[in-house]
């Protein structure tokens, strides 16, 4: 009956710490909730206006920024993904499409991205996958390998928020627990999510040194996405193909 908990616990292979205390065979520990991977939300309900078109639908090397996204959270494990849109909606819906993932639509996406996590987080409340950690990622910002983000995940039992820092930095994505989702949820839609975190989980936050500087990439500008373009593929030669110049002359 035991050895059911074993496979799940593939994202604590680096720390074996908690892997002896609570996914081993031989803990005795019995809730598999504690093994189950996290949520994750990703942030796209953006008016990308500093950038000139939806950064979402950024094309390099014949994927969307999104698909890339997308196929990184993936590939480090984690498969229960919620995504948020808001401006630019239908055409980020047509590329949605054909991605395994849930969609939330914020409305109001003119009230900022304080909006649209509440926005995803009750859609991710009602669903079966509730009650579990979320980590939040805006779209701007690279998803980190699957070394940090399984470390964010082993640092997050006895707080109950995680932030990853590169060189005293502090980025994404931000590992919450079901605590934090509530306080969300239940705040006025002008909030901030650092200010929640100051007031009502001062001493429940912890930072995570990371050696992974995805945490602080920002992609707001033409020349951002130059200078993190070798962390999304040391082959990509011309960043911008001609669908994306397509894109550009539409926004």
């Amino acid at each position: 009956m035991q050895q059911k908990f074993y496979p799940m616990c593939k994202i604590y292979r680096n720390c074996r710490v908690h892997f002896r205390k609570h996914c081993s065979p031989y803990s005795g520990f019995n809730n598999s909730k504690i093994c189950m991977k996290p949520n994750f939300l990703i942030l796209c309900a953006g008016k990308s206006e500093r950038f000139g078109f939806p950064k979402p639908l950024l094309v390099i090397r014949g994927k969307t920024l999104l698909q890339f996204q997308i196929q990184k959270i993936q590939e480090a494990g984690y498969n229960k993904i919620t995504v948020v849109v808001g401006y630019h909606k239908e055409k980020i819906l047509q590329e949605l499409k054909k991605l395994p993932v849930q969609i939330s639509i914020n409305f109001h996406a003119e009230r900022g991205m304080f909006s649209s996590i509440q926005t995803g987080l009750r859609s991710i409340n009602n669903s079966i996958n509730k009650n579990l950690p979320v980590f939040i990622q805006p779209i701007d910002c690279l998803v980190p390998c699957s070394e940090t983000l399984h470390k964010l995940e082993c640092n997050l039992e006895q707080v109950d928020a995680v932030m990853p820092e590169y060189k005293s930095k502090s980025g994404h994505p931000l590992l919450i627990s079901f605590n934090v989702q509530k306080e969300i949820i239940k705040s006025q839609t002008n909030y901030r999510l650092d200010m929640l975190l100051r007031e009502k989980f001062f001493n429940k936050v912890k930072k995570v040194n990371v050696n992974d500087s995805c945490v602080i990439s920002n992609i707001n500008y033409l020349q951002d996405l130059e200078r993190w373009k070798w962390k999304i593929s040391h082959e990509v030669h011309e960043v911008f193909t001609t669908e994306t110049q397509r894109h550009r002359e539409h926004f």
